[in-house]
């Protein structure tokens, strides 16, 4: 027999995708340029856009800092706009998809 936990709260049924949040972006941010550099470069992108550092909102906040932070250029804009991207994802497919996905015959 399997136990298997609910799904985490935000999460869009039948794709386990979780809401992106604030230290999760922080979290790829630092993998790419280490804890120090990834966080000097996520509080400039937080400064741009005078959000707060640690109190990023999820969503528009949350979007407009990895805008932000694709203005730092080379992988930084790679960062920043994949982020942009997961947030996208996240809100849209629920507009534009049934609760679970269609299987394909």
């Amino acid at each position: 027999m399997t136990d298997s936990a609910p799904p985490p709260a935000n999460t869009i049924p039948g794709y386990n995708l979780v809401e992106p949040s604030e230290r999760d972006a922080r979290a790829t941010v630092q993998r790419v340029f280490g804890a120090a550099n990834g966080d000097a470069r996520w509080t400039q992108a937080c400064e741009l856009v005078n959000a707060r550092p640690g109190s990023v909102a999820p969503g528009d906040e949350l979007r407009a800092v990895a805008a932000a932070l694709g203005l730092q250029g080379g992988a930084a804009a790679t960062l920043g706009r994949s982020i942009e991207i997961r947030i996208l994802t996240y809100y849209q497919l629920p507009l534009t998809a049934s609760s679970t996905p269609s299987e394909t015959v």
